[in-house]
């Protein structure tokens, strides 16, 4: 099957067999979110329920949430979570080799707003560009 096109908000692409949403391309660098394997997205929310019931773990949550979202409605990605962190650098002409799809919009939707939302994680440059951004 040939490869889709696409670079914008939502797509998605696999880049060293792992699964990324594309946020933001610019011409010089790319923002992404992963998207978690089921296994993984599993046991980030069980680490999130552990330390929400113990409000003394509350500063490990920093480092568990960054921007997670559940993929509810994109149906190849049911029961994963994607989210915001420090994602794999890499040529950016190799990762933009293999668009796989594109994400739900409702899903898109929210993690828009959870992106925008967050106050501590995402740069202002990728800020700035989401807030132009419509869906």
């Amino acid at each position: 099957m040939p490869s889709i096109n696409y670079t914008s908000f939502g797509d998605v692409y696999k880049y060293r067999e792992k699964d990324f949403i594309l946020l933001i391309k610019k011409s010089d660098s790319i923002f992404v979110a992963e998207i978690l394997c089921e296994e993984e997205t599993v046991k980030r929310n069980r680490m999130i329920n552990n330390i929400a019931k113990n409000p003394q773990r509350a500063w490990e949550m920093d480092n568990v949430l960054l921007c997670i979202v559940e993929l509810r409605n994109t149906e190849e990605y049911k029961d994963r979570a994607a989210y915001y962190g420090n994602p794999e650098r890499g040529d950016l002409p190799e990762f933009f080799s293999n668009c796989v799809g594109k994400i739900d919009n409702s899903d898109a939707k929210k993690l828009l707003k959870e992106l925008l939302s967050d106050e501590l994680h995402i740069p202002p440059i990728l800020k700035e560009e989401l807030k132009k951004l419509s869906i």
